[in-house]
């Protein structure tokens, strides 16, 4: 709660991290800070971590319990911090501009494709 005053941030589990519009609808309410706390098998993880990142423009907090690691993946998919071993903190600097940077390819913005599929939905649920 503390951290969601500071920055939009959400904490989601697997069913909803696997699902390919489950995340989306938190971008699209102004989400910018996932913490997905997961029970999936490895290298499937981080795959779907880094993948939800980038595709979503989002940052991405990962609590991979099988493995007894964290880490943390920038809009753009990498990989910015984690434990290991030993090591049981880490930290990250959150740069809202990497998450507001929606625009991935020419012709090809985030924000705008999670607003079309949203007035889609809405007009197929009005004529049924």
């Amino acid at each position: 709660a503390l951290l969601d005053a500071a920055i939009p941030t959400v904490s989601l589990g697997d069913s909803l991290v696997a699902d390919p519009g489950g995340v989306a609808a938190f971008r699209a309410a102004g989400y910018r800070l996932i913490c997905w706390t997961t029970d999936l098998p490895a290298p499937w993880a981080e795959r779907l971590a880094r993948a939800r990142a980038l595709e979503l423009r989002v940052y991405v907090v990962v609590i991979d319990r099988p493995r007894r690691r964290a880490y943390a993946v920038d809009p753009d998919g990498a990989v910015i911090a984690c434990t290991f071993d030993g090591y049981h903190l880490a930290g990250f600097t959150f740069d809202p501009r990497k998450a507001s940077a929606t625009l991935v390819a020419p012709q090809t913005d985030v924000a705008e494709g999670l607003d079309r599929i949203a007035a889609l939905a809405a007009r197929e649920k009005a004529t049924t």
